[in-house]
Parts: C-alpha cells; structure tokens; sequence
C-alpha cells in the first residue's frame, strides 16, 4: 500500500512511536499543534495570542545569495521581532560567501557561522545563532562533499540545556543514495545525544512524491526511525509550473512539546523561508478511551434465551398495552443482560484507538513496527 506524505506522517503519529516516547527511550516525537500553514508575516501574531511563549524557534531559507538578500533577510527577521517572534536560530543555505566577504554580513544580536563552498561558485551554509547562546561549533558531525553536500552543525547552550543544530544543503543531481549515506552518517552521529535536535535543510527530495520515489521513502524512513520529525508538510518551492516539498526542519526532542510549524510567503528566494516554533509547555499525554461492553458468548446467551422463555408472553401480548408490554420486554431483557452477561468498563489505550476510518488494526500493527 503506497501512502501519500500526509498519510505517511499521520500513521506515524497515531502509531505508539508518534504518541509517547520513542523506542530508544531518548527522544519524544513532537506533534504539530496545528496543521502546518502558510503566513504572511503580520499573520503570524496570531501564534503569539495561542502560544504566549515559545522555548525555542528557528527559521530555515535557501537564500540562494546571502549578499544579494542581506537586506531583506534583515527586514523579515526585524518585522518578526517586532511581533514579539524572536528567531533563535536562522539556518541558511546557497549563501554564496567567500573568504573576502563572510565576515561582513552579520546582524545584530546574533552570532554567525558559516561553511562555504571551497571550489566553484555558489553553494555554502551558514546560521545566525543568538548571543545568549554559547555556541561551539561541532565540525565532527559537518560532512562536506564539494560541490555535492554541505553541512554545519553547532552546540548551543543556555539555562544549562545544550541542544544541537544543523543547516544540510544537498545539491541537486547528486547521487541519491550516496546522499542518503551521508544523512545517515550524521544522524548516526547524534545517535548518543539526550538533547534536542534540530536541523534545517534543502534536501532535494521531494516529499510530495513519497508514495511513487523509493529514495524519497528512504530518506524520510531513515529520519523517522532515528527519532526525527519532519515539522513541514506544505509544498517550500512554488513555480507557474510546480510545487515542491524540497525544504524541511526535523526536529528530535527531550521532552514533548508542542511544535507550531509553517511557510513564510516572503518573496526573498525561489523557495519560502520556513519556521517551526516549539512551545513551552510540554504536551499533555493522549488520554486513555473508557467503553462500556457486555461478554456476549454462547453460555450467556443460551442463559438470557432461558429466562425470556418462561415469560407468559400470550398474556402479555393479550392483556397489555403496546407501550406498556415494549417498556416489560425491555426492563425484562436487561435484566436478563444484567444476569448473566454483565456490563463492563473496557479501557483503550491511545495507541489502540482508531483515529480515522483508513487506521485498520493492522495498520497500527505495521506502524508499530516502523513500516
């Protein structure tokens, strides 16, 4: 059965992986509080009035010239600060800087890093990281293939959490499953760490096509299983001719919390600055489902048909109205059910409980299993 990435996404999350901690009792699985959108800028207060404050946030563009769009970078990051959105972390990739230039690009209240592609032009990834973070650049988990995959990665600290955060630029037309490989070897990597995760890239995969390309299915599996979510389900590249999911934030958690996630529309590159915002109060744990059954097997049923023959039902039938005759059976038959086949509080646990009409039992059974 091919699925489609919503569909995929949704079987995950109604799995016992996407309901509660995850298999290597590390990470949790986010769940996105509200579908992923589309916002304009002024739009995104509405978030504010929802979510009073948010422990982490981070906003990822293929900026496709760092240069080019210094000015409007700062102009969006200024109007989101003015609704009260400060973005903690804003990964970029295809900066195109050099040696003679990387320096000259910063904004204010941020640090920066960068990686920048070593022959040839273009490429390059980079991230602005808030000052109150204490930042240590981790080139052990950076994997960098010329003109083919780019990566940076940062350790940042603050309140006595470290968490983790990359920015990953795969090249159109490399190799897929050398591409996949060099996923995995970071992921792999992060492995053994408790903290929260977070990593931003233009993939080039497109996850609008999961259900009819295998190694858009590889990748998304490989992240999944290795406890990340991707928090963006909206097409990131819209052309006169076609949409894209190329771009995507997957996030690995300590702890649940909410994610808030969505597409910038500002016009500052072919492809849409995206966000995700986790919330500070974790998520409650989906509840357990009470339902009342009664153990209907042969004995009790035998037993129930028993009683309801040594009912005088010709006199009742003859002697009693119809209402009131209906109002016996019913009083005697459930008496009968009270008997011999008692009522029952059945309790259903959150990953049993069957959330839409396509979620047989065996679909549960296969997700549990990572299918």
């Amino acid at each position: 059965m091919a699925f489609s990435f919503d569909e995929y996404l949704d079987l995950y999350r109604h799995s016992e992986y996407g309901n509660g901690i995850d298999s290597d009792e590390n990470c949790y699985t986010p769940l996105l509080k509200v579908d992923c959108l589309y916002y304009d800028i002024d739009d995104m207060k509405q978030l504010l009035i929802n979510n009073q404050n948010f422990v982490y946030s981070q906003v990822h563009i293929n900026i496709r010239s760092l240069p080019a769009k210094y000015d409007q970078l700062k102009t969006m990051i200024s109007e989101l600060d003015n609704l009260g959105i400060n973005m903690d972390f804003i990964m970029l990739c295809e900066t195109f800087l050099n040696e003679t230039n990387m320096n000259i690009y910063q904004i204010a209240g941020y640090q920066f890093v960068c990686n920048n592609r070593l022959r040839g032009k273009g490429g390059g990834v980079a991230m602005y990281i808030k000052d109150k973070f204490h930042v240590v650049q981790r080139t052990d988990l950076t994997v960098n293939h010329g003109t083919e995959f780019e990566s940076i990665f940062v350790e940042a600290s603050y309140n006595d959490e470290t968490l983790i955060v990359g920015e990953i630029y795969r090249i159109p037309g490399s190799n897929e499953s050398v591409s996949i490989k060099r996923y995995e070897s970071i992921l792999r990597s992060l492995t053994n760490f408790k903290g929260t995760v977070m990593i931003g890239t233009d993939q080039n995969f497109n996850y609008l096509n999961v259900e009819r390309h295998d190694k858009t299915l590889e990748l998304l599996n490989l992240f999944i299983s290795s406890g990340f979510f991707p928090t963006i389900t909206i097409p990131t590249r819209i052309t006169h001719e076609s949409s894209s999911l190329i771009d995507n934030i997957y996030v690995k958690l300590n702890t649940k919390h909410e994610v808030v996630s969505g597409a910038i529309t500002a016009d500052i590159s072919d492809h849409l600055p995206i966000f995700n915002l986790i919330g500070r109060q974790p998520l409650k744990r989906s509840e357990n489902k009470y339902i009342k059954t009664r153990k209907l097997n042969d004995g009790a049923i035998q037993s129930i048909k028993q009683c309801l023959d040594l009912c005088d039902w010709f006199h009742i039938l003859n002697e009693m109205s119809a209402e009131n005759a209906h109002k016996y059976f019913i009083a005697l038959i459930t008496k009968a059910l009270d008997q011999f086949a008692p009522e029952k509080t059945l309790k259903i646990k959150p990953q049993n409980i069957i959330r839409q009409p396509w979620m047989t039992p065996e679909l549960l059974e296969l997700s549990r299993t990572k299918y």
